[in-house]
This record gives structure tokens, C-alpha cells and sequence, in this order.
């Protein structure tokens, strides 16, 4: 499983409220609301090339790579059985399986957590992008693991963030954390938060896509598992309830 991440941020203003509350004030009034807009571990999804356009599934694969429903031969991932295995053929372009969210959700507020767990028994150049619903130009955010073993991050506003490295046969389970208001993102490898909140897309277009893909001339494939994503809505913090008068 993936590791827990830590809440999302939120307002100064919250925190100073819940900071107020006793804790069975603060149990009585529930967890902030989430609605998952993917969870897929793939064990529901048979074996073999993945189908496209039900649920847990991406709506395209691009020719150029094979995006495969595997039995795990491995222990590394934290994933029950299954997993998809994404490799590359021999052409000179980076392809991509692309999962977008029921009702072609975008969410534009609040924040939008992204989780995946991946593994690599031999350098590939992985790569993980966050775009908006059936399109690419809103560039939230690119994550790529080069064959070196180093973990890049770059964005509308990051032409390049070094984020650590990799050694293959590592499982690496990463959480990005948007926060759309703001218009910043913080990420999380394996529970230690190694980029803090940081500027990224500021356009008019929300998160409405995970891409996951492999790039030319890789030498090895990817293995992905556990694909989660959480929108947690804008809180509001006070509503008199007034009505306006005429």
C-alpha cells in the first residue's frame, strides 16, 4: 500500500479553528470531504494489453508503447497481484497511457492529490505527467526518472527540479499535492516530502488527466500500481445564513 500522506493544506484560518476544538468536537464533526476520482490497483482489469474507456482503465494508449495487465513476479509492489507493465517499441517519440476522471471531471479549486506506486528492475525513462481533461496544455506538472536513476520535475513555472535519485529494484510510491487556489504543488516520495509547495500552472484550466508513460529508446519497462486520485473541495469556513434583504 502506499504510504499515508500527510492532510492537505489548508487555510491558516482552519487550522487556527480546529486548534480551538476539543477532540470530540473535532470527531463529531467529521474528516474534510474527498471524492476519489481514480483509484485502480488493476486487479479487477484482466490480463493482457489493457482495454480503454471503463472504469479503471485509460481512455487511449498511444501506439508507440505496450501498456500491459501483469501478475506481479515481484515482491517490491505494495499492490495485492496485479499491475500494468508499460514498455516502449523503437520509435524515436515518448508515449503515454492517459486516465482522465468520470464525467471528464476537472477540478479548477480546492486540492487534488495524485498518488502512484512504481517500480523498474532495469534504468527506463519513466514518465508521469498532470494535464488538463482531453488535451495537454495546461502543464501542472512533468515527473520523469531518467536512466541515470535521477528524478526530475519541471512545470509551466520549473523548467527543471532535481528531486532525488532512483536505484533500480526500489519501489517508489509518490504523492503530488495541488493546491489549486494557490496554484502550487508539493511532492512527497516515500513519505518525505523532497519538493515543499512550489508555483506551478497558473492558466485557467484545472487537473483533469494523469498521464503515464515511458519515453524513446528506453531499455527497460515501468511497472505501475495503486493509481489513486483524491479532489478535496474549497472548505467553507463560515455562512451566516442570512438571507439578503429586498
Amino acid at each position: 500500500m502506499i504510504k499515508p500522506l500527510s492532510p492537505p493544506r489548508w487555510s491558516t484560518a482552519l487550522v487556527i479553528l480546529c486548534s480551538c476544538l476539543h477532540w470530540p468536537a473535532m470527531a463529531q464533526a467529521g474528516a474534510l470531504p474527498s471524492f476519489p476520482l481514480l483509484n485502480t490497483t488493476f486487479e479487477g482489469q484482466p490480463l493482457g494489453p489493457i482495454g480503454t474507456g471503463a472504469p479503471g482503465q485509460p481512455v487511449s494508449v498511444d501506439s508507440v508503447i505496450a501498456a500491459t495487465v501483469v501478475e506481479q513476479t515481484f515482491p517490491a509492489l505494495r499492490g495485492v497481484n496485479r499491475a500494468l507493465e508499460i514498455d516502449h517499441d523503437a520509435t524515436s517519440i515518448a508515449g503515454f497511457a492517459v486516465f482522465e476522471f468520470p464525467g471528464d471531471a476537472e477540478p479548477g479549486d480546492g486540492n487534488v492529490v495524485v498518488e502512484v506506486a512504481l517500480f523498474q528492475p532495469i534504468g527506463a525513462r519513466f514518465l508521469l505527467y498532470i494535464r488538463e481533461n482531453n488535451g495537454a496544455a495546461a502543464d501542472w506538472g512533468s515527473l520523469s526518472i531518467a536512466e541515470s536513476g535521477n528524478l526530475n520535475w519541471s512545470d509551466s513555472v520549473t523548467a527543471s527540479a532535481n528531486l532525488g535519485t532512483y536505484n533500480d529494484g526500489e519501489t517508489l510510491d509518490l504523492a503530488l499535492n495541488f493546491d489549486l487556489d494557490a496554484r502550487t504543488v508539493e511532492i512527497i516520495v516515500d513519505g518525505v516530502l523532497v519538493r515543499p509547495a512550489s508555483p506551478t500552472y497558473g492558466g485557467p484550466l484545472g487537473i483533469g488527466s494523469v498521464r503515464l508513460g515511458i519515453d524513446r529508446s528506453t531499455t527497460g519497462p515501468t511497472y505501475v500500481d495503486n493509481l489513486r486520485v483524491t479532489y478535496y473541495p474549497p472548505i467553507t469556513l463560515f455562512s451566516d445564513g442570512f438571507e439578503t434583504p429586498p
